[in-house]
């Protein structure tokens, strides 16, 4: 008794502490099992009833199958379900299925006339081709997130792995002041970036132009993610690129934990395109520990998982205004030269006068201050990051 009052006296201390968390109308989160029950024959099955249950939080539902023959099991979290079919006269049928993000899986079980107390077990595989999905989608599942190299440590940069997907920075880099906007960084069949929505368990995560609301989610903590590309529904209302559906861990039944980290520098790195050659490299560093630790509060009932991250970068940037030719002098710009040559030729006192002041304007030696400028910031400088990230998810199931 003291163990339950202590639980909940600290739950709701973490209730008061932690900041209000804005849920979406639409869970995004989910997935959805579905299928229709048929006798030997290939005859509907009405009346059977459908279990299924979730080995690692003790989760049950059941459900019975009208005069259509169909079960439906929708809002079921990511996992691996245990499910199972019994109907009078018919030996049970039970089988082991996994759902995904945003997917809904359709599964159909084929009766054998029998005893009640007779089980056929099938293994079940996700088809190939959804055909309940009318939208063009992806999903990263958990080994692929755990598994795929990631050095930025960013849950987005897995998105590139996806087809029809690239940078939406390249214009930026290639035109600096191409946009003033942020955006996720990911474009889908050529969009800008700025028009895809991203959420987490079922919350939004983006300020509406694409730019993430908290983009340093610790990888650690992502269970898996759904891209869908195009085609999608209504429900996916707020965006015309793409929705990324992002789900976190939950806690089970047992107790698990890992501590990582992940460390490079300059010694460990190719040398930057953009460093100078002064025959040492520039400092560079990636530290990156963190640890992840969930497991029941109150067993099949209330669960926790809770993972922090520290990120510790230091980049690089190497400028060089001062050794450019543009401020050595107007003689190393030829058109330019000639350009002021013409000016001086041209007989006209107008025109010759207006060459005179732009030799002396374009001549960066005239303009010492702005030479001691451009010289202040040319070298190699730090660009460092420093970022505490933590993620805790709580789970209940009455």
């Amino acid at each position: 008794m003291r163990r339950k009052l202590l639980i909940l006296s600290l739950l709701l201390l973490a209730a008061l502490l932690v900041p209000p968390v804005v849920f979406s109308q639409v869970d995004y989160s989910t997935a959805t099992l579905t299928g229709t029950v048929f006798d030997p024959h290939r005859l509907l099955v009405a009346g059977a009833t459908i279990t299924i249950k979730n080995p690692s939080t003790g989760l049950v539902k059941k459900a019975i199958t009208g005069a259509d023959g169909e079960y439906r099991f929708p809002l079921l979290q990511p996992g691996t379900y245990q499910v199972q079919a019994q109907a009078q006269g018919f030996a049970h049928a039970a089988a082991m299925i996994s759902v995904s993000v945003g997917q809904i899986v359709n599964y159909n079980f084929n009766l054998q006339l029998g005893e009640a107390s007779e089980t056929v077990e099938v293994s079940a595989q996700s088809a190939l081709v959804e055909i309940e999905q009318t939208q063009q989608a992806n999903t990263l599942d958990q080994r692929q997130v755990s598994d795929l190299p990631n050095l930025s440590r960013s849950f987005t940069d897995s998105i590139y792995t996806l087809p029809g997907v690239s940078s939406s920075e390249t214009p930026r880099a290639q035109n600096p002041g191409f946009s003033g906007f942020q955006s996720s960084g990911f474009s889908i069949g050529g969009s800008n970036g700025r028009n895809n929505l991203v959420t987490i368990d079922g919350g939004e995560n983006d300020y509406g132009s694409g730019q993430l609301r908290t983009p340093n989610v610790p990888l650690d903590s992502v269970q898996e993610l759904q891209v869908n590309r195009s085609s999608f529904a209504a429900e996916f209302g707020f965006t015309s690129g793409t929705a990324v559906n992002i789900v976190t861990k939950t806690g089970t039944n047992d107790y698990h934990g890992s501590a990582y980290v992940f460390f490079s520098n300059q010694s460990t790195n190719a040398s930057n395109y953009f460093a100078p050659r002064t025959g040492s490299k520039a400092f560079e560093q990636n530290f990156v520990p963190g640890l992840t630790f969930g497991g029941p509060l109150l067993k099949n009932k209330m669960f926790f998982f809770t993972t922090y991250e520290y990120t510790k970068t230091d980049t690089p940037q190497f400028r060089s205004y001062a050794s450019s030719p543009e401020a050595q002098g107007i003689l190393t710009n030829l058109a330019q030269q000639n350009y002021v040559a013409a000016l001086g030729k041209s007989g006209n006192p107008l025109l010759m006068g207006l060459g005179q002041k732009l030799g002396f304007i374009l001549t960066p030696k005239n303009w010492p201050a702005t030479g001691a400028l451009l010289d202040h910031n040319t070298g190699t400088f730090n660009d460092w990051k420093r970022y505490h990230n933590w993620v805790t998810r709580w789970d209940y199931q009455p």
